[in-house]
């Protein structure tokens, strides 16, 4: 059985990898494309067009924490606390607050 949830996770590693290294293809392709024809032919290419293709290379560094989460939503779902779907989450913080406030507060009486 263990070695059935090793595996698992290791096929689940090898995805995330491969998609981190998609997105970072994908999103700077663009723009190494385009400096190499700005190097070629300096006229070719707009500067407000190769600051927006720009753009997307820096959107990369905001694509991987998402591919995460996306990949992890059991890990994520383990970590956040018990609690009802159908109840705010404020509601749920205040009534752990509340109890761990008077738990508190007994111990120094």
């Amino acid at each position: 059985m263990q070695c059935v949830e090793l595996d698992r996770r290791r096929v689940q590693t090898v995805k995330l990898t491969l998609t981190i290294v998609a997105a970072n293809f994908v999103l700077w392709a663009p723009f190494c494309i385009t400096s190499v024809i700005d190097a070629l032919w300096p006229s070719a290419i707009n500067s407000t067009f190769a600051t927006y293709i720009m753009f997307f290379g820096n959107l990369n560094s905001c694509m991987n924490p998402w591919l995460w989460f996306h990949f992890n939503r059991s890990q994520i779902r383990r970590a956040s606390p018990c609690r009802k779907s159908s109840e705010p989450l404020i509601q749920s913080l205040v009534y752990v607050h509340v109890m761990t406030s008077q738990a508190h507060s007994s111990d120094f009486y």
